[in-house]
């Protein structure tokens, strides 16, 4: 077959070669897998860094001395003093540190353990103030730079903002929640990144306990800005780390898959075969040993975890909306499912006893010339040109003819104002959510409640009276999560799944579950994290249908993908997990 395939191409003037190694064919044809480059010889010969422990003691004891005020009376962290090495020595730290170990003390100290001019400390819009509280009650025991600034991502991303970076000049730019720039082609990040390329000498620190969603492109480009090309334990160029990717994702196509080939170098003696587990596991551990890495592997909260599984019996208004949309596609008002990846989300609502819909619905022409606008940017911003990082900009190129479209934003803006995006929630049935109350009352103590979704958080707060925490963590009355009294409440995964310190509770109940590993660690951090007092923490998620189940399948899959690669301990995968799969009512349903 292989020869008669080489006969094929000799008669085009092509060879397998000529076959890019992150294309379909090109990953067919290469069956010994990644390959052995220049770039991989340099990675195996990048220095490895272990800490002993009497190393450790001595710089906590070091490091508080110096950057303690006077009566101050914390000690530092050993991951926080091991911290505060890294991005000294090293000139830059990609921190993969988990929930509730320190790492807000450690963005504090970081610019003086540097002794920065202009630092600058990027954190989500929702943790601006939680932020500035934090180092508050910190000033006690802590110095402070005094020229430190604190920046939203939200707010650096805004159109008006587009120079801020160059308008502040950081020497040093650290992230909390650096997850916040793992999408390349998001505003924030090609904002940051063009600053970076045209500052090396900038020194770039991100922090995150859940640095990678599914894919090494999630963090490869902060390892650009944290190492450069000669110290980076991923290959540099993008084209080359595709291959890496093609063999360690998660979700990765079969067709697409490739072999990890030269990546055994990293594990056992290097010279059978592996498999992509054992390549997840030898590139961790030539990640987490390469300076200015830094990352927790030991889970330090002795509280167990168990999760269970709460399938009730929904009405049948909702079991027969969403097999509706399951076999032709519509929603119960008439609207269409247009994309595969909708039916999980629309499901996921439809349990809930409802879906949002665009009311009015927009108009044809609209549609169409939004459609093939948006699909025009998006190729655009994907290119990285260098200046090209933002809709806004794309756009802007386009007017003034830098940008040739083929009359795309023409007929955009010929239509654009003819219709104004409305979202309104259709409510079907909520007897779900008088489920979930009644569920949630038998618990007997105070209860978190998580939902995704606005609607459901309102709805179920007058069904029951309970306080809904949405924007920025705060309640109807301006009230915020941390000071609020442990009682049952709801709160929004979006603005409350990071960077809030819950651990007074210790029971929730996800009325809404994702299928996303990394949320799921932040939002389980909120409760399981140091300073719980309980000997366990429950979680329990409403499972009313197929999808939502299949979903969190993939959840513990991206768990197993991100502790592998970055050896910090999943939650999920240390949990107790009651399992029972969504009841079926009869066996036409099945």
């Amino acid at each position: 077959m292989s020869k008669l395939l080489d006969k094929m191409l000799a008669r085009t003037g092509k060879s397998r070669v000529d076959f890019r190694a992150n294309s379909k064919l090109g990953t067919m044809f290469r069956k010994d897998g990644v390959g052995d480059t220049p770039e991989l010889a340099r990675i195996v010969q990048l220095p490895r860094r272990t800490w002993d422990e009497d190393d450790v003691l001595f710089l906590q004891e070091q490091l508080t001395d110096l950057l303690a005020v006077p009566g101050g009376e914390q000690v530092l962290r050993p991951i926080q003093a091991m911290g505060l090495a890294e991005v000294h020595d090293a000139r830059g730290l990609l921190g993969i540190i988990g929930v509730g170990k320190g790492k807000t003390l450690l963005t504090r100290l970081i610019p003086l353990i540097l002794e920065a001019e202009r630092p600058l400390l990027l954190v989500p819009a929702k943790l601006v103030d939680k932020t500035e509280f934090e180092f508050e009650k910190l000033d006690a025991h802590w110095q402070r730079h005094p020229a430190m600034q604190i920046l939203s991502y939200q707010k650096l991303a805004h159109k008006k903002h587009r120079e801020k970076l160059w308008e502040l000049r950081p020497d040093v730019i650290i992230c909390d929640e650096v997850q916040a720039l793992a999408d390349r082609t998001a505003t924030t990040t090609t904002r940051v990144e063009h600053y970076m390329e045209s500052n090396p000498e900038t020194i770039f620190a991100g922090m995150s306990g859940t640095i990678t969603k599914r894919s090494l492109h999630n963090f490869h480009h902060l390892l650009r800005w944290t190492h450069g090309p000669e110290k980076m334990p991923l290959p540099f160029p993008h084209e080359e780390v595709k291959e890496w990717a093609l063999a360690v994702d998660e979700k990765v196509d079969w067709h697409m898959r490739m072999m990890p080939g030269a990546l055994r170098v990293f594990f056992g003696d290097g010279e059978r075969e592996i498999n992509v587990p054992e390549a997840r596991v030898g590139l961790n551990q030539r990640l987490v040993e390469t300076p200015g890495v830094l990352a927790t592997t030991q889970q330090e909260v002795d509280a167990s975890i168990t999760i269970t599984y709460w399938c009730p019996e929904l009405p049948d208004t909702i079991t027969d909306a969403i097999r509706t949309m399951r076999e032709t596609g519509d929603l119960p008002n008439g609207d269409v499912v247009e994309r595969p990846v909708d039916v999980w989300r629309y499901g996921r609502q439809l349990c809930c006893g409802f879906f949002y819909k665009w009311d009015p619905p927009p108009p044809e022409e609209w549609l169409i010339a939004r459609r093939a606008w948006h699909r025009f940017v998006r190729e655009q911003l994907e290119m990285r040109e260098p200046g090209l990082d933002a809709p806004s900009v794309v756009r802007d190129a386009v007017k003034c003819g830098a940008l040739w479209d083929n009359g795309q934003l023409a007929r955009w803006e010929a239509v654009e104002h003819d219709y104004q995006i409305s979202t309104v929630p259709e409510w079907i049935d909520d007897t779900p959510l008088h489920l979930v109350a009644e569920r949630v009352e038998a618990i007997g103590r105070p209860t978190l409640v998580w939902v995704d979704s606005r609607a459901v958080g309102e709805r179920l707060s007058e069904i029951t009276g309970w306080r809904y925490f949405g924007q920025k963590g705060r309640d109807k009355t301006g009230l915020a999560i941390e000071r609020a009294p442990v009682e049952t409440c709801i709160l929004s995964i979006a603005a409350n799944s990071e960077g809030r310190n819950l651990q007074a509770w210790d029971s929730n109940f996800i009325v809404e579950p994702q299928e996303n590993g990394a949320i799921w660690q932040q939002k389980m951090g909120r409760t399981h994290r140091e300073g719980q007092e309980s000997h366990a923490v429950d979680f329990e998620v409403f499972v009313g249908d197929d999808a939502v189940y299949a979903g969190l399948r993939q959840a513990f899959k991206d768990a197993e993908y991100i502790q592998s690669v970055t050896g910090e301990p999943q939650k999920l995968l240390i949990a107790d997990v009651i399992r029972n799969k969504p009841k079926k009512k009869d066996k036409e349903e099945r």
